[in-house]
């Protein structure tokens, strides 16, 4: 009997991919690009091999056989990575959409530095609103948005985001009595 193990081993002839070796001889048991099939119909064995690749197979060049769990294998392996790929899409869309969504919403919001520097204090709120032309940002939302310390919101002051700064750059307007007494950057 032969050292090597029964298995399937590449095909000694050439004629096949893979060929079946019993431990004692080859069989006529073939595969080819994992099908199995029956190379020559002669008993279990194959017709006769030409005496120069009739010894046995060499270890270590081992073949794949054939079979079902393989093509299963692969198929869960497809199918994971499709629906990885489609989660990782789904959620990379959502982001871009909020991130798009946000930046909208800082834009209907914001002034530039010229717009802040124009602004003279002692003129009234509504005059500040008429003359950059917008209306402030809600001041919740800057406080949900974790934008703004709470400690800084001052409940007579309106905020505006800084066009072309960093998110949460932001212009602050004070006033006493309607009167605009302060402004800053936060």
């Amino acid at each position: 009997m032969s050292a090597v193990p029964g298995g399937w081993y590449r095909d000694p002839t050439g004629r096949h991919e893979l060929r079946y070796w019993d431990a004692a001889r080859w069989t006529s048991y073939v595969a080819d690009q994992g099908r199995q099939s029956n190379d020559s119909i002669v008993g279990d064995y194959a017709a006769p091999i030409a005496a120069e690749s009739a010894s046995a197979p060499r270890r270590g060049v081992r073949g794949r056989g054939p079979g079902r769990w393989s093509w299963a294998f692969s198929g869960c392996v497809v199918a994971i990575a499709v629906l990885v790929i489609g989660c990782a899409g789904v959620i990379i869309v959502a982001v871009n959409d909020a991130k798009h969504e946000l930046t909208a919403q800082e834009r209907r919001h914001a002034i530039s530095q010229a717009q802040f520097d124009a602004i003279p204090l002692g003129i009234s709120e509504a005059e500040v609103r008429s003359r950059l032309g917008k209306e402030p940002q809600n001041t919740q939302e800057f406080l949900q948005k974790d934008a703004l310390d709470a400690d800084a919101v001052k409940r007579s002051c309106i905020y505006y985001n800084r066009k072309g700064g960093q998110f949460g750059d932001t212009f602050q307007f004070c006033f006493r009595q309607s009167q605009l007494i302060s402004k800053g950057t936060l």
